[in-house]
């Protein structure tokens, strides 16, 4: 018929196909042929999906997990250690940190007043109205503030704990914390040499740990008096203003305590800025205990407190790193100069263990 196509004729059966007798009249065994009308034709095939197969780096899984079995006991290689946290963007119109600049208000909320009228004095020559003040809405500004951190180290510094010493080695592990972290900074000073007032301690606040201050901090000598109920309190303070002014914002805060818990000034007369009648006795020391109380009792949730000690003066410190609920840990004696009167079996030696 015209418009049909003739049917193909069947394939030919390969010769190996065909069942092969053996000699005694069975057939052989081997590959049956195909039966005309049951071998299915190219629209009648269907592809059938191969079987799964795993997609990813299992194989490179396995072996690292055949090579060590608890990833925890590998240590990480010092640049996944130090490696720096996101870095904190400015905020124009927030409520919270320090204020670092002006710009143009983009909304009635953050509309800050006086540098507002500040621009608009500044124009008024050029617009003519030098008589009175006209705000136009190009003049409406608002501030620019400093990120706010989102942890902070506190770190107070007793000089008459380690006279003569310095404190870089031994904090070198909470600073490395705080650089890598962008962690904000305070410190305060007991007991300084050259202080302004030597019955009171000193307080200063940086964004980060490079700040030049922090250097001359650690390395500044030793004074004659200890007002470490005055420092503890100062602490305080700071640690209640930072939950307060930042809120939830500030994830967690570290406190380093270096101190051998010894103290010589009462806390009335660091803020009386008068000496105290002698003998003081051991009022400072049980003013020391009371701030450390206070202390303990913030929120421990976001709170971690670190008392570093003098290794001469580790068996003095039990009731101070108890009230202050502490981690305690020892810091290697320094070395006294040869010939000097706290060498070992000396009489300077001798009194400091007596007392």
């Amino acid at each position: 018929m015209l418009g049909l196509h003739a049917p193909l004729p069947p394939a030919p059966v390969p010769a190996e196909s065909a069942p092969r007798r053996d000699p005694a009249g069975e057939p052989a065994s081997g590959p049956t042929p195909p039966v005309a009308g049951n071998t299915p034709g190219p629209a009648e095939r269907v592809s059938r999906p191969s079987p799964p197969r795993a997609i990813g780096t299992a194989p490179v899984e396995a072996e690292r997990a055949a090579e060590a079995p608890y990833p925890e006991d590998t240590e990480q290689p010092p640049a996944a250690r130090t490696a720096l946290g996101p870095r904190a963007r400015t905020e124009p119109g927030g409520e919270h940190g320090a204020v670092i600049g002006t710009r143009r208000a983009r909304t009635v909320r953050e509309v800050a007043p006086v540098p507002t009228v500040v621009e608009a004095a500044r124009l008024a020559a050029l617009r003519g109205t030098a008589g009175w003040l006209r705000i136009d809405p190009a003049d409406l500004r608002a501030y620019v503030r400093a990120p706010v951190p989102e942890r902070l180290l506190v770190l107070l510094l007793d000089h008459t704990a380690r006279p003569g010493g310095d404190w870089s080695a031994s904090l070198r592990p909470f600073l490395d914390w705080a650089y890598s972290e962008r962690a904000g900074l305070c410190v305060v000073e007991a007991g300084a040499a050259g202080a302004a007032h030597e019955l009171r301690a000193e307080v200063f606040a940086a964004l980060r740990v490079l700040d030049p201050r922090l250097a001359a901090a650690l390395r500044r000598p030793a004074g004659r008096a200890t007002p470490l109920p005055h420092a503890l309190s100062l602490a305080s303070a700071e640690l209640r203003h930072a939950f307060g002014q930042y809120g939830g914002r500030l994830v967690e805060a570290w406190l380093v305590v270096a101190s051998d818990g010894r103290a010589n000034v009462p806390l009335d007369s660091s803020l009386s800025g008068r000496f105290p009648p002698v003998p003081v006795g051991d009022r400072a020391v049980r003013d020391s205990l009371a701030q450390a109380a206070r202390l303990a009792a913030l929120d421990r949730t976001r709170l971690r407190v670190t008392l570093l000690v003098p290794g001469n003066a580790a068996a003095l410190t039990p009731a101070f790193a108890e009230a202050l609920r502490a981690e305690r840990m020892a810091l290697p004696a320094p070395a006294a100069p040869a010939g000097a009167g706290n060498a070992p079996g000396s009489a300077g030696a001798a009194g400091e263990e007596a007392w």
